[in-house]
């Protein structure tokens, strides 16, 4: 298998650590390299909010040698060793035919447990944080976007985005955008002071 073959799973993951421990605990032959170091995980890249990556130990490797077959420079593959049987080893159903370890199969298998691991009940009441936390941003971007709206009907002048010289508000009553502009703060107010806001409005 490749060292520097790396694949990310199209699955997304709530809470990496909790989600490798369970793997490890399905699967003792995987071990995660995750160590909790003052309140943050060593071992975790995070590329994005849906995707990270870690190493993953493979564990009792003892049967296998390293071969460099010369297919990917300074990287080897794993083939069972001299004398051993297929049969006897500790990973038979991720050997080819021909005794090397198939890194397509141990893929495989991993996102397979990956993917129950985040089915379980205990992860998939994570979904309703995951939804609060994905609310608490539209929650700011809505606040930004109402007070922004607010300093426009109270100034009576709406430039538009892309021609700064057209006023959008041009020739509206005046009645009409402080009546808007109370509506709303009534907003921005309910949003800043409620917490459940978003799901009454």
């Amino acid at each position: 298998m490749h060292d520097s073959q790396r694949d990310r799973l199209s699955i997304e993951l709530l809470d990496p650590p909790q989600d490798m421990q369970e793997v490890e605990s399905q699967e003792p032959r995987f071990i995660s390299t995750l160590v909790e170091t003052n309140g943050r995980y060593d071992g975790l890249i995070v590329h994005s909010p849906h995707e990270y990556e870690t190493i993953l130990y493979l564990n009792q490797m003892g049967v296998f040698n390293f071969v460099d077959d010369g297919s990917i420079q300074g990287c080897a593959v794993l083939k069972l060793s001299d004398g051993r049987k297929r049969s006897m080893s500790l990973w038979v159903e991720f050997i080819t035919a021909s005794g090397y370890l198939s890194a397509r199969k141990i893929r495989s298998r991993f996102q397979t447990l990956v993917g129950q691991a985040v089915e379980k009940p205990q992860f998939s009441s994570m979904e309703g944080d995951a939804w609060a936390m994905n609310l608490t941003g539209a929650e700011n971007v809505l606040l930004g976007v109402l007070i922004q709206l607010v300093s426009c009907l109270q100034c009576r002048r709406c430039a538009h985005y892309f021609l700064p010289q057209l006023d959008l508000l041009r020739g509206k009553p005046h009645h009409l955008l402080d009546q808007s502009s109370k509506l709303a703060w009534n907003l921005v107010r309910q949003l800043m002071l409620n917490a459940r806001a978003l799901e009454n409005l």
